[in-house]
């Protein structure tokens, strides 16, 4: 028999559920809700019933498992040939990089073939010229040297006509010891073998050295040419005869591209470096020549080079010899309003000061 508060239990268990079964574990934690319809005495909460109860869960879950299983198994076998065909064409796109590799290899290992063959080409192009401007050089100063000795009249007086025969081999000859050693340098340059020395350069010195070899010309087209340094660049640090050909060339063309008006050399401090500037009144450059014109054998127009002559390579080798110093070099300028070509050249930082006059 069961004891008075047992059947008052489940009798409100019974009143509560009804025929909705729900089954619990002890911590009271919901599992199955079905709904079973009991016959007889309709106990559901008597000894049979509770059996019955979990009986009827196990089989539920039972149920449930076999149906998730079967349903996975259906859902993966359906993937299959996708699985299938993803996987074939997973390796397909991995035969097609490893053919893309093979092609970049051997891509890669030509043009590491092209590249050495080039330059052992300009190796030998380089040398070539080196050798060629050496055996040159000789004779043309040879040229020029007997040319000054027919002009001073050590060998007997000249005439008029001869005088000016004598003078234009005289100028023949310099212009293409210019170009020859320009090919020189250039060649050297490109070589790795040009000496570049490393010393303290008087650029006040540099300067008049310059002048004084260019007034004349500057003169005969009565151009002003002047100069203007600041004492903290007296003293910069660099090559002395590299520097002054830099300058020579930003003078010589600011000279012939300047049919009126001034040349004018400025130096200034611009942090630890010296900026030397060559500036002019004369025709000036268009922007899109402002890179070309530091080029190798580049003018700014064919029109130019017919007009004022030269070969295009004065400003590439200046640019580089400038490189080679420490500094750089660039341009501003404008078509009808003159240019300004500067370059950069560390300050001598050991250099004594200068005294107060």
């Amino acid at each position: 028999m069961l004891g008075a508060l047992e059947v008052q239990q489940r009798a409100g268990l019974q009143e509560m559920l009804g025929d909705d079964i729900t089954s619990t574990d002890v911590d009271g934690w919901v599992w199955i809700v079905a709904t079973v319809r009991f016959e007889g005495d309709r106990d559901p909460v008597g000894a049979r019933g509770v059996d019955e109860m979990g009986e009827r869960h196990d089989a539920l879950v039972d149920d449930a498992m076999v149906s998730i299983d079967q349903n996975h198994t259906r859902e993966v076998r359906a993937l299959m040939p996708q699985l299938g065909a993803a996987a074939s064409f997973g390796k397909k796109i991995f035969n097609a990089d490893a053919s893309l590799v093979r092609i970049a290899n051997a891509y890669d290992m030509q043009l590491r073939e092209t590249n050495s063959q080039l330059s052992r080409a300009s190796q030998f192009k380089s040398e070539f010229l080196a050798k060629m401007s050496h055996q040159l050089r000789t004779p043309l100063t040879g040229i020029i040297g007997f040319c000054e000795v027919l002009t001073q009249g050590m060998d007997g007086e000249l005439g008029v006509d001869q005088a000016q025969d004598v003078a234009e081999i005289h100028k023949s000859g310099l212009v293409l010891l210019e170009l020859v050693n320009d090919i020189l340098d250039l060649s050297k340059i490109e070589a790795g073998k040009l000496e570049i020395a490393s010393q303290e350069v008087d650029l006040p010195s540099v300067v008049d050295q310059v002048i004084a070899s260019m007034h004349q010309i500057a003169e005969s087209k009565a151009l002003e040419l002047t100069c203007d340094l600041s004492s903290e660049v007296s003293k910069v640090k660099g090559d002395p005869v590299r520097v002054r050909e830099i300058l020579t060339n930003l003078v010589s063309n600011a000279i012939k591209f300047t049919p009126a008006g001034s040349v004018a050399i400025r130096g200034m401090p611009v942090g630890a470096m010296a900026e030397i500037s060559v500036l002019d009144t004369g025709i000036g450059i268009e922007p899109a020549a402002h890179q070309r014109i530091f080029e190798e054998f580049q003018q700014a127009s064919d029109k130019i080079s017919r007009s004022y002559g030269g070969t295009g390579l004065g400003l590439s080798i200046a640019r580089k010899l400038v490189e080679l110093q420490g500094g750089q070099m660039g341009l501003e300028s404008e078509p009808g309003k003159g240019s300004r070509f500067w370059f950069t050249l560390p300050i001598d930082k050991h250099a004594a000061p200068l005294s107060a006059a």
